[in-house]
């Protein structure tokens, strides 16, 4: 299976995530500070050895195989946030 970076500009479902989404004022116990219509939610996570990474929150469509028994699947898709 090849593998791919994912590029949220060459799906047509991705949609940044507003920082007045519910998911957004619930990973921050609130709004943001400063949020404005148009604005997308961030992220920002430092790791155990320093480094950091930061950028915006993402939505987009998975679609994926789902196996039902007797060796047979069905499409199936759901909706994901990932920064």
């Amino acid at each position: 299976m090849d593998l791919t970076l994912y590029d949220p500009n060459l799906s047509k479902t991705s949609k940044a995530v507003p920082c007045d989404d519910e998911f957004c004022t619930s990973t921050y116990d609130g709004q943001i500070s400063g949020c404005t219509k148009g604005m997308s939610c961030p992220y920002s996570i430092t790791y155990g050895d320093g480094s950091t990474t930061s950028g915006s929150y993402i939505k987009d469509d998975l679609t994926f195989d789902r196996v039902v028994g007797d060796l047979r699947t069905v499409p199936d898709n759901t909706s994901v946030i990932f920064g």
